[in-house]
């Protein structure tokens, strides 16, 4: 009988927000490593490993990993994290270990959330219309789309740190700098996630956002 060899895939932080992924990568039949430098993160209990360590220190996470004996049955490494240093982090040890990884250019990119929608729009992907913080073409934008949505240029904390504003809450705007605005399209918003392996969908799944109870963030 041929002994069934474990893979492993390492997740970069152990929020409440992996329950999700690490019940997915367990269901595929992958053993789950949880990183995180808080000693009892929310997905704790949930991973088959847990390593008490920083996420934004690669190298002392590559010889944790050495040490432990799992390095090179590491397959794959998810960095669903809000710190841009943790998803650098995934993409030097990746390349370290030899596995798919996005490169800094990608990811810094992903980041500058304005030359993203700059490059979907050339590359003929759909992308709700926006514009930048001119208060003239700002009030012209939300008589035309009823709805908008602010989000940070750069980076931002999940959905913390967007907002949802109409002609009622318009005049609550601040921090104009560093947001830009975006149409709000249709009545519900939904977040798809995915990762594709080789032309092929290895995790899969969409969550459904809305507006707090006497808030207008999302």
């Amino acid at each position: 009988m041929v002994k069934f060899e474990e893979k492993w895939i390492l997740c970069l932080g152990g929020s409440k927000s992996k329950v999700t992924l690490i019940n997915s990568i367990k269901k595929n039949g992958f053993k789950c490593c949880i990183i995180d430098k808080n000693k009892k993160p929310f997905s704790k209990n949930l991973a088959d490993l847990f390593v008490n360590q920083s996420i934004i220190n690669a190298n002392q996470i590559y010889d944790i990993l050495e040490k432990i004996g799992i390095q090179n049955k590491t397959v794959l490494i998810f960095a669903y994290v809000s710190l841009m240093e943790g998803q650098f982090t995934a993409s030097k040890i990746s390349q370290m270990l030899d596995i798919p990884y996005c490169s800094k250019d990608i990811l810094k990119l992903s980041w500058n959330k304005v030359e993203l929608k700059k490059k979907c729009k050339n590359l003929g992907i759909p992308t709700p219309d926006y514009v930048i913080n001119e208060n003239d073409k700002l009030k012209k934008f939300l008589v035309q789309t009823k709805k908008i949505i602010s989000k940070p240029k750069i980076g931002g904390i999940g959905s913390n740190s967007v907002f949802m504003f109409d002609s009622l809450n318009i005049s609550k705007i601040s921090n104009k700098e560093n947001v830009f605005f975006e149409e709000y399209l249709g009545d519900e918003l939904y977040s798809y996630q995915a990762l594709k392996v080789k032309g092929k969908f290895v995790f899969e799944f969409v969550l459904r956002k809305h507006i707090r109870y006497n808030s207008f963030t999302i």
